[in-house]
């Protein structure tokens, strides 16, 4: 029974690995939501920030599409002005969401939860200045 579970375990791993493998840098770009992160705007940085990541998504989601080229300047282009909507919310992250105190929340929202259900709640704004990022939002 013991090698009969340890095969089934074994199995049941390497079958999660292969399914989700190309999934964890989709699920790490998610990060450039986070208004924490995001350098202050004298930052040189700041010009840069993102950029990697939302092709990645853009190439992740927009895959296959007849007009892949068009929506992904789409969304680059939204992403750049984006950034500085992120600067903006960075100073109303409500201090739970910042400072989680263990003991009065049992689910915890990190500043990128937060901001994507911020996105979410204001969904008739989001929806005619970025479209493509209340997309990626939305999923």
């Amino acid at each position: 029974m013991t090698s009969l579970t340890q095969k089934y375990v074994t199995a049941l791993k390497e079958n999660i690995d292969s399914r989700f493998e190309n999934s964890l840098p989709v699920l790490t770009a998610f990060e450039i939501f986070d208004p924490t992160a995001v350098p202050a705007r004298s930052d040189p940085a700041f010009k840069e920030y993102g950029g990697n990541d939302i092709k990645t998504l853009a190439d992740y989601f927009y895959n296959g599409h007849h007009s892949k080229a068009e929506m992904k300047d789409e969304l680059l282009c939204e992403w750049q002005k984006f950034k500085y909507n992120l600067l903006q919310m960075k100073e109303q992250i409500p201090s739970e969401v910042l400072n989680p105190q263990p003991k009065k929340a049992l689910v915890k929202r990190s500043p990128t939860e937060w901001t994507l259900e911020k996105m979410l709640s204001m969904h008739a704004t989001y929806q005619h200045f970025v479209p493509g990022l209340l997309y990626l939002a939305e999923l």
